[in-house]
């Protein structure tokens, strides 16, 4: 009974017992000693022990080298196809096991899992999870069409003082072609340190990869080197942030490996077994400490120790594991080519008619060093390449040439001065009087042999007439790439890699100033889709370079227009004024590409037209525009002189302006002065009378002081434009107004734009108008600078205050209106000279029968009025100033009247001296008779004698005048 009831319990008790786990287990790792450890697994449940249970392992190495793993308890070199780089290394396999257990509870436990933590911030947001695509990579998640998130991972990790990281990663995400503030992208971190981008590149994340791009701590970061080759824990954070608006497609990060040398993972081994090449690599070497990317058209093997080549009709880039198919052949893929004009050929069904005979050709792409088809040609819906043709088309010459023929070879003949061919007629036609036929080199056909290829892939030099060179550096066909011909375009070539292709025009001579025309584009699609993605223009574009005789750089511009199909030629045509006056010049064009993706970028050229040069032929009829007439060649038209304009333009002819018209600068139209001014004899500028005007009110403005003769101008600047004025004078000292060769522009106003550097004119002629008293408007219009069917001005309302001196012009609400731009200018110049209405007159104390008289100015005005002494009571006074400064006839009047006054004035005072005279003499007679009486006793004497003189007040006796004053005798003596 007792023995049965303990096989009983015996019998439940292992009946309780379930079989152990992985995760029954716990490792313990114990101190590395003599470069020895063990790992022991002890159970934490009670739990049955099963095959594949984790056993403990003792006497193990605490570290492999690089290049070896641990088979058992020893140190092995790695086989074939595997590698170890002495650290961690994290491939698609262990995304999978992120994907499954650590991403997910990292993500939603917001805790670290074996070293990995992955968060994402914004709403909505997704993290980063495993993408089972070519072997599998990790990714930040899909947020095409979420905005303001980061998507972040992060690995804390021990390092042994020789730490490293590499990583292999793509970057798809937005970036604006013209702030860098607007770029999404991946930002990676070492310690909260940014080592990718590098700090140098002034970016704060790195965007576009155009495909896999690797990143090595040892080459590509000095920080990153030197953060982990500091022993302890380091942290590193992978951030991939977006802040644009939703785009369709794209907007994340891939990485299919990252490698962390000399890391020790979470456990303290510093390795274990080595790991096998991740897909698209490969060795075939042992003891490998890295892998090597499959190039082009191969893939990875199964067993990674080599690349196998890709099938017909497939293609891959570097670093595949996978081949895919090619898109079938479409029009794109081929160009039709005409031959030279030398190599027509008699038609018999046209009358043994010239005609070009013309070839297609497969557009291939340089891959590698090698020459490949990147279409399907066999593939189902794939267009057929068209047969050679005799007889293509009538035989034809470039724009600017006509067709001749001497003996059997047909032949292009420049169009002599005064003839043009558009490229449309069979000859050369005449001008008509008032056009002309510009000189010009056409580049608009290219056919067979027009593009020579150089020897030398350094640099593309041409010598002859109408000759085009090229050259490529980079990832190039040996001896036969660079710009090809395509019959009715140049194409850069097709290439997948990094390359520098370059076209010259050399050595084209000029005359003045040269004109470029272009029609180009690039093709930046990383896809041929129908709403495909493109490459940033850092990573594929067109430049224009234009240099003088002496090689120096005159300048530079990019073709930026982008396509969607090599068919899609463009409809515009560019226009670029070289700038200076050069005798020859040298164009050159280079297309540049940098790139690992799966994509053929192209660079084309369907039109370069260099105008005014000394040898080419016309190309078109031209009209001459207002001031100018053709010339008796009839290529080129000419300025008439200042004072004259052309008739009726277009025209040959030149006569003199008419009326109130003027003509100031040569080559330009008659225009009307400007109000309260006329034009001069022979009509070349208006008089404006020192800048002093009257108006109709009869005020005096004298405008002369808001400008300096030869001075510096006063300038007004807002974000956008420049503004500099001098008004009443067209001579300045200032470096503004000047032209394109930096020439001073005669004008009292011009302005210039933040967008350009170039001064314009806006105020060649004056004009004045007075609005109220102290409150008018002066006009300033250009004579060159073309407004719809008039020219740009200025209108300054000018406001009067005496105390503002000179001041300055500041921008009127709004500031620009149907071609003129409107400004205030509070001055004391603005203010009329003051009139008679404009003084209060005040009278000073009436003394001797005189008085004076002071005048102060009232109102907004200025100028002042001397005090003057005149007889009290006089109402002379009410008369005032009377300056008639801007009229000479006046002044005249004036100065005659203040003759006569005078003359008037000083006979009346020698009248009056004179009567004075007998006056006193008078008196003198009279006393000195009764001083005689008094003497001799025979008179009466008065004891109280009055003087009658109203200078002497006081009564004086007759015995004590011995001697007397008087104010209009100087002394009178004793009797």
């Amino acid at each position: 009974m007792l023995r049965s009831g303990l096989l009983l319990l015996v019998s439940v008790g292992l009946a309780a017992a379930a079989d152990c786990k992985a995760e029954d287990f716990q490792l313990t790792i114990t101190p590395c000693v003599d470069n020895k450890l063990s790992e022991l697994y002890c159970k934490t449940i009670d739990c049955n022990e099963v095959a594949g249970n984790p056993k403990s392992k003792f006497d193990l190495p605490c570290g492999c080298p690089a290049g070896q793993g641990l088979q058992g308890n020893t140190c092995q070199a790695c086989t074939k196809g595997t590698f170890s780089p002495g650290g961690l290394h994290y491939d698609s396999a262990d995304f999978l096991v992120w994907n499954k257990t650590m991403a997910t509870q990292a993500f939603s436990q917001k805790t670290p899992i074996d070293g990995v933590t992955i968060t994402c911030s914004g709403t909505p947001c997704n993290p980063w999870v495993f993408e089972d695509v070519d072997g599998g990579q990790l990714i930040s998640g899909d947020n095409a069409f979420n905005r303001n998130i980061k998507s972040t991972m992060t690995l804390t990790h021990a390092f042994n003082g020789n730490g490293g990281l590499k990583m292999k990663y793509d970057v798809n995400a937005y970036c604006s072609s013209y702030s860098s503030t607007y770029c999404n992208g991946l930002t990676v971190y070492i310690d909260n340190q940014m080592v990718l981008p590098d700090k140098s590149s002034g970016k704060t994340v790195q965007g576009n990869t155009n495909g896999f791009a690797t990143f090595d701590s040892d080459t590509d970061s000095a920080l990153a080197k030197s953060l982990l080759q500091s022993k302890g824990t380091h942290e590193i954070k992978f951030e991939f942030s977006r802040t644009s608006a939703a785009r369709l497609g794209g907007e994340r990060v891939a990485i299919r490996a990252i490698t962390l040398e000399g890391a020790t993972d979470t456990t303290g081994l510093s390795s274990e077994e080595c790991s096998k090449c991740p897909p698209g690599s490969f060795t075939k070497d042992s003891s490998a400490t890295e892998c090597t990317e499959c190039g082009f058209f191969t893939k990875s093997s199964d067993d990674r120790t080599s690349c196998d080549p890709c099938e017909e009709g497939t293609i891959s880039g570097i670093g595949a594991s996978t081949c895919t198919t090619l898109d079938v052949c479409t029009e794109e893929d081929y160009y039709t080519i005409e031959s030279d004009t030398s190599a027509c050929k008699k038609n018999p069904d046209d009358n043994n008619a010239y005609w070009h005979s013309s070839q297609s050709f497969w557009a291939e792409s340089t891959v590698n060093g090698q020459s490949r088809l990147l279409c399907n040609k066999n593939g189902e819906g794939a267009v057929s390449l068209p047969a050679a043709m005799d007889f293509s088309s009538p035989c034809k010459c470039p724009p600017g040439h006509e067709l001749s023929v001497t003996g059997d070879k047909p032949t292009c003949t420049k169009c002599p001065d005064g003839k043009y061919n558009n490229g449309s007629m069979a000859t050369c036609q005449a001008v008509d009087p008032g056009f002309v036929a510009v000189r010009s080199k056409s580049f608009t056909t290219f056919n067979l042999g027009s593009i020579k290829k150089q020897p030398d892939p350094s640099k593309a030099e041409c010598s002859g007439d109408d000759e085009l060179c090229t050259s490529c550096v980079g990832d190039c066909l040996p001896g036969d790439d660079g710009w090809q011909a395509r019959g009715h375009y140049a194409s850069s070539g097709r290439a997948i890699g990094t390359a520098d292709t370059t076209l010259v025009i050399p050595s084209v001579k000029v005359q003045g100033v040269a004109t470029l025309k272009y029609k180009c584009a690039v093709d930046r699609r990383l896809k041929r889709t129908p709403k495909p993605t493109y490459a940033s223009r850092d990573d594929c574009y067109m430049e224009f370079e234009v240099t003088n005789s002496s090689g120096d750089i005159v300048t530079t511009f990019n073709c930026s227009r982008s396509i969607y199909s090599t068919t899609d030629e463009p409809t515009y045509t560019y226009t670029r004024y070289i700038p200076g006056e050069s005798t020859e010049l040298t164009v050159s064009v280079r297309f540049h590409q940098t790139e690992t993706a799966q994509s053929e970028f192209e660079g084309f050229l369907w039109e370069l037209i260099i105008e005014n040069t000394t040898d080419g032929g016309g190309l078109e009829e031209r009209p001459c525009r207002a001031g100018y007439k053709s010339n008796a060649a009839g290529n080129a038209c000419e300025a008439c002189p200042a004072g004259t304009s052309s008739t009726n333009p277009p025209s040959d002819q030149c006569v003199m302006c008419t009326g109130n018209n003027v003509s100031y600068v040569p080559g330009t139209p008659c225009v009307p002065c400007g109000a309260g001014t006329v034009a001069a004899a022979d009509h070349a500028s208006c008089d404006i009378n020192g800048c002093i005007f009257a108006s109709d009110t009869k005020r005096i403005y004298d405008l002369s002081g808001l400008g300096q003769k030869g001075g510096e101008m006063v300038t007004f600047a807002n974000t956008y434009q420049t503004f500099a004025f001098n008004p009443c004078y067209t001579e300045h000292s200032d470096t503004t107004c000047v032209d394109a060769l930096n020439k001073s522009v005669p004008t009292m106003a011009c302005y210039s734009s933040k967008y350009n550097s170039r001064w314009y004119d806006i105020g060649s002629i004056l004009g004045f108008e007075e609005n109220s008293v102290g409150n008018s408007t002066l006009t300033l219009t250009s004579t060159t600078r073309r407004c719809g069917t008039g020219t740009y001005g200025a209108n300054i309302h000018l406001i009067c205050d005496p105390s503002a001196g000179r001041g300055a012009p500041v921008a009127d609400t709004p500031l620009y209106t149907s071609c003129r731009y409107n400004f205030v200018w509070v001055s004391s110049f603005a203010c009329p000279e003051c009139g008679t209405q404009d003084y209060e007159v005040t009278k000073g104390e009436c003394k001797g029968g005189r008085q004076r008289v002071t005048f102060t100015p009232i109102g907004n005005c200025t100028g002042s009025k001397e005090p003057i002494i005149q007889p009290c009571g006089s109402s002379e006074t009410t008369k005032g100033p009377n300056s008639e400064k801007g009229k000479s006839k006046s002044k005249s009047s004036g100065m005659k009247s203040t003759a006569v006054i005078g003359i008037v004035l000083g006979f009346l005072a020698l009248s009056a001296i004179l009567a004075l005279v007998v006056v006193q003499h008078r008196k003198l007679s009279s006393r000195y008779s009764q001083l005689a009486s008094v003497a001799r006793g025979t008179g009466d004497a008065d004891p109280l004698y009055q003087n009658t003189d109203d200078d002497d007040e006081m009564p004086v006796s007759a015995g004590a005048r011995i001697a007397m004053r008087d104010d209009d005798d100087d002394m009178l003596s004793e009797a």
